[in-house]
């Protein structure tokens, strides 16, 4: 992966010319349906902690954003 470091998008900034439309995923929602919570699955720690430090960094490059759903 360090040999094609520089093929990879680090960023948005790294999709020059590339509309949002196309590297954007959504979740479409059907209005007034009833969401379905799992259980919250258990980790180790260890996998924990490394799971959070990759949120981070997804979050921090703007890769991902928190949303807010009402129901």
């Amino acid at each position: 992966m360090k040999e094609y470091c520089d093929i990879f998008a680090w960023s948005y900034k790294d999709f020059k010319g590339i509309p949002p439309s196309i590297i954007q995923h959504t979740i479409p929602l059907i209005p007034r349906t009833r969401l379905i919570c799992q259980k919250e699955c258990h980790m180790n720690l260890r996998l924990q902690l490394v799971v959070k430090v990759k949120f981070k960094k997804l979050l921090e490059a703007g890769f991902i954003k928190p949303i807010k759903i009402t129901n």
